[in-house]
Order: structure tokens, then C-alpha cells, then sequence
């Protein structure tokens, strides 16, 4: 389920984190509580 964020370009998803593009020199990261195996604890 990717959030709402019509404002910005989405431009990546992932298993935990989806990015948005803000301005060309600004990406907005967003991270969910998903767990991904890369995760360390």
C-alpha cells in the first residue's frame, strides 16, 4: 500500500521505505513499519 503524496513524483518503492521527488534537489523518503531482512535490530 503506497501513501498519498499526490504532490510528488514518486520515483522508487521498496519493501519498507517508498521516495518521492520534492524538487530536483530534494527526495522525500517515507518509511513504513514493514519489516525488510536488510533491517538490523
Amino acid at each position: 500500500m503506497r501513501p498519498a503524496l499526490s504532490d510528488y513524483q514518486h520515483v522508487a518503492s521498496g519493501k519498507v521505505r517508498e521516495i518521492y521527488r520534492v524538487d530536483d534537489e530534494h527526495l522525500l523518503l517515507v518509511a513504513s513499519d514493514r519489516i525488510s531482512a536488510y533491517d538490523y535490530v
